[in-house]
């Protein structure tokens, strides 16, 4: 069996996490199973369908900027004592870089995965253009859900259609 990690900020009623969870409900879990790193379970609206459908949960606190380190830590915890996970699949903006870094040294295959193009504030937008080389380095596979979300983060020459039917 395939297990995937997903990496979202929680598991609220949101566009990814339903879009998410509805492939979960419908795929065949005796070939892939899913489980989910999320920052906080405030919002754990999906908690008890992902522990009944056989997933796991797994807690990383918020990156802390005054002690990266820990968060870096606690990443590398969970990969450690779940050498199951063969794929790890980010949705996350923001700390991307280095969840996809720490995924690709425990020999996981990564997923990147831009869910859209905005407007972020000069710094935000100072933050992702230093992390984006990292992105592109460490992501074995890089998704967007639209051209301009994909061209928006990965450049125009890495954009490829997936055709879903």
């Amino acid at each position: 069996m395939i297990r995937v990690v997903h990496v979202l900020g929680d598991l609220s009623v949101g566009g990814v996490e339903s879009f998410i969870m509805s492939v979960y409900r419908r795929m065949d879990r005796d070939k892939i199973q899913f489980d989910f790193i999320v920052h906080n379970l405030e919002n754990d609206a999906y908690r008890k369908e992902i522990e009944e459908l056989g997933g796991r949960i797994f807690i990383l606190d918020r990156l802390n900027f005054l002690n990266p380190l820990k968060y870096i830590r606690d990443l590398d915890k969970i990969l450690e004592n779940h050498k199951e996970i063969s794929i790890l699949h980010c949705h996350f903006r923001g700390t991307e870089a280095i969840i996809l870094k720490e995924a690709k040294k425990h020999g996981l295959m990564t997923i990147s995965h831009n869910h859209g193009a905005q407007n972020y504030s000069k710094v935000k937008s100072l933050v992702r253009r230093i992390f984006k080389k990292d992105v592109l380095k460490y992501s074995d596979i890089k998704l967007a859900c639209s051209d301009k979300a994909g061209t928006d983060f990965y450049g125009r020459g890495l954009i490829k259609r997936l055709i879903m039917g």
